[in-house]
């Protein structure tokens, strides 16, 4: 049995219902104290924030109650009748948004905005931070319009008049047109999906201002765009072109409010039910992709590939070996000049991480780097591999703190070009 989706989106938001409220903070690999849970709240961690992947764990104690387990799944989830739980990264300190802008190719904000995200802020309200700069955005470009179908009973012949439907509705002698035409309309899926992740954050975040400005653009939108609920599917069908370009970067992050809702029914009252979780093993390594491609921009004749294939070490056998680093540098001539993989994870080495980049090296002789998230220095080391390649650990600034994003960036950049520079031959 799947958790119903309930929807009322043209109710006013109530202003003096109590915004959501953390309840319980843990870290990633971490476990809960023992909480009374209901048959929803179970239900709600198998069917909706488990439902394609193991994204939080549970066990009962002998007693009846139920520890969670978090995972490398972090940012906030409410359960419907348990608490709200907000999952922190371990090596990420308070910049975990700027990992996730970073990791999308989300742009920086204007160097003139006053907005920031401060150390200590719930996951939403930081969320709600950033996408405030790309509300503004989107007013500064402009609203994007679009043309739809209209078939409507006119006074006056507009467009083209359709004869069958004239002769059902108006019969021969009928005063009105039944007429197509097509219309310039504000009312598209991007501003309906903006609208409605705008909507569900002025119901979520627990700071009055932020909710008082969530809530002029809600009032804004509405003068011209309808409030609906927009399904994740209907996000996957928006082409941007250079007359909607200015929305990416807004529909990047309403694509993780909207996926995130289960129960989205903002009747007064009524507590919205959550989990907007983000996998930390694929934002390092999109992090890592990209602070890659950027440090070896100068660096002529290179270009860095995502999940590249190196040659097979293996071959032969019933079933295919892929080695398939997270990412390669080639050179002009598509050469493998260099391997890299990234590790989201705190503590010593994994012999397993070391064991497998090294096979990476060998397949191509090259020398390589693993790259984790930061912990002061304390991993970084070096190997060689057969006396001829160096396999380095380095370790990427991610938790520093008191930094704006562009700064965030250009550290990763400057870190990682170091490294890149001084290995590839």
């Amino acid at each position: 049995m799947s958790i119903d989706r309930r929807t009322d989106p043209d109710a006013e938001t109530d202003h003096s219902a109590e915004p959501l409220q953390t309840d319980l903070t843990m870290s990633e690999w971490s476990e809960s104290e023992p909480l009374d849970l209901t048959d929803r709240d179970i239900e709600m961690i198998e069917s909706e924030i488990n439902k394609q992947r193991t994204r939080l764990n549970y066990n009962y104690t002998a007693d009846g109650s139920v520890i969670l387990g978090s995972t490398h799944y972090v940012g906030i989830f409410s359960l419907p009748d348990g608490p709200t739980v907000e999952v922190r990264p371990k090596a990420a300190g308070t910049n975990l948004l700027h990992l996730y802008r970073y990791a999308r190719g989300v742009a920086a904000p204007p160097l003139d905005s006053q907005s920031s995200v401060v150390a200590g802020r719930r996951f939403v309200d930081a969320l709600a931070t950033l996408y405030l700069e790309e509300l503004e955005t989107i007013w500064r470009s402009g609203l994007h319009t679009g043309y739809r179908h209209v078939q409507e009973t006119e006074e006056h012949l507009r467009g083209r008049l359709n004869l069958q439907r004239q002769l059902q509705r108006q019969g021969p002698t009928g005063m009105e047109f039944e007429c197509d035409y097509d219309e310039l309309t504000a009312d598209t899926v991007e501003n309906r999906a903006v609208l409605y992740a705008t909507r569900i954050l002025a119901s979520l975040v627990q700071s009055n201002g932020l909710r008082r400005e969530l809530q002029q653009h809600v009032t804004r939108f509405r003068r011209r765009v309808t409030l609906v609920p927009v399904q994740p599917h209907q996000l996957d069908q928006i082409e941007l072109t250079r007359l909607n370009d200015h929305y990416e970067d807004a529909l990047r992050y309403a694509e993780l409010i909207i996926n995130g809702i289960y129960i989205d029914d903002f009747q007064s009252g009524t507590r919205p039910t959550l989990a907007v979780l983000i996998d930390m093993n694929r934002i390092f390594e999109a992090v890592v992709e990209r602070a890659a491609r950027e440090a070896i921009q100068d660096m002529d004749g290179l270009r860095v590939r995502g999940q590249g294939k190196v040659r097979g070490l293996v071959t032969g056998g019933k079933f295919p070996v892929r080695m398939r680093p997270d990412f390669v540098i080639r050179n002009h001539t598509d050469e493998v000049v260099f391997v890299g993989d990234a590790k989201w994870k705190t503590g010593s080495p994994n012999q397993a991480d070391l064991y497998q980049l090294t096979a990476y090296q060998l397949a191509d002789d090259v020398p390589g780097i693993l790259v984790y998230p930061s912990q002061y220095q304390s991993i970084e080391t070096e190997y060689t591999i057969q006396d001829t390649h160096s396999l380095r650990l380095v370790e990427l600034p991610t938790a520093e703190g008191d930094r704006d994003y562009r700064e965030f960036v250009e550290d990763f950049k400057t870190t990682l070009s170091g490294h890149l520079e001084d290995l590839i031959q």
